[in-house]
């Protein structure tokens, strides 16, 4: 993944999951996101995050872990279903072993009305087994 698909694929992932969580304005929500170390992970807590949270008050908390502690822990919580994290960022290699667990972007992005086009045509075209990523 290059440099610029991936920063695009976590503002858009960040887009859309606010963009879901917009509608619970007003309520007590927090949104729980394990990240992948970086720069990327970096902007969501850093930039992002706090400017989401004075637009629409809801909260997100971004969670970093080690590479390693990451992928271990997203399987524990993937396998048991606890709702420790209701996103995750990780490395893009790591998909083939999250493929039972992903959930299709697409009905929400149908219910929301959000806007696409914006993204570049590599990062729409993320999916596993015809799931948009």
């Amino acid at each position: 993944m290059t440099d610029l698909s991936r920063k695009t694929t976590i503002a858009g992932g960040l887009a859309l999951g606010l963009t879901m969580a917009g509608s619970a304005m007003g309520q007590d929500v927090t949104i729980r996101w394990a990240l992948h170390p970086g720069a990327e992970a970096d902007a969501v807590i850093n930039y992002f995050a706090p400017k989401y949270e004075e637009e629409t008050g809801v909260r997100v908390i971004g969670e970093i872990l080690p590479p390693n502690q990451l992928r271990d822990q997203m399987s524990i919580e993937a396998i048991g279903g606890t709702g420790r994290w209701d996103l995750g960022y990780h490395s893009p290699g790591w998909f083939g072993s999250f493929v039972d667990h992903v959930v299709d972007l697409t009905p929400f992005i149908e219910a929301t009305g959000f806007d696409v086009d914006a993204y570049p045509t590599v990062t729409l075209r993320q999916s596993i087994r015809g799931i948009l990523l």
